[in-house]
């Protein structure tokens, strides 16, 4: 969702943002750097929350007070990219439908040790069904591309599409198929 609203203040993630992220079952040890604090002016009021910055400028952001589930994109829609190192390709990147499943991810890589999920990959997370072909895109010239995109019929579209455009690409959903998305398996863990 696309919210109409303002950013007031951004800032290096505090207690406050890791608190909410820890009280949704993330790690707070692998949260990215390019994660922050923020607040927004929505509806005439001031709302905390967490947000991440897209390719475009905007930022997705994640408040209870907006929604419990989902990131929202204020400003520009954009892909967020998060490359292992700034400037560099590796040759494997991972791609997530939304920020929760992308920090799902981050999560479960820490407790795994790189033992069966796939490590040091660029990670893009789409958001919105409208990035999909700029991260199309973005994606191309990878080696190997993993999708943990949702068990559910747009999921399984978007997975084979990429399949389609790129054979090294491969679904990761079968990691968690008895849940829609890799987040819901998360906290299903716990």
């Amino acid at each position: 969702m696309n919210l109409n609203c303002n950013i007031t203040f951004e800032t290096f993630l505090d207690h406050p943002g890791i608190n909410l992220l820890e009280s949704l079952g993330f790690d707070p040890c692998c949260l990215p750097s390019s994660m922050k604090s923020c607040e927004v002016l929505f509806l005439n009021r001031i709302i905390r929350g967490v947000g991440i910055r897209n390719t475009q400028g905007g930022m997705e952001f994640f408040s209870r007070d907006i929604s419990q589930r989902h990131f929202n994109t204020v400003g520009q829609l954009g892909v967020v990219s998060l490359p292992v190192e700034p400037n560099k390709k590796t040759e494997t990147c991972c791609l997530f439908a939304d920020m929760f499943d992308y920090l799902a991810y981050l999560t479960l890589l820490r407790e795994d040790r790189g033992a069966t999920l796939p490590c040091h990959c660029d990670c893009y997370v789409m958001n919105d069904v409208r990035n999909y072909i700029p991260m199309m895109l973005d994606v191309v010239n990878y080696e190997r591309v993993h999708c943990f995109f949702p068990n559910n019929d747009w999921g399984q579209v978007m997975t084979a599409t990429f399949i389609m455009k790129n054979s090294r690409s491969g679904s990761e959903s079968r990691r968690y198929l008895d849940y829609e998305y890799l987040y819901d398996y998360l906290t299903a863990k716990e």
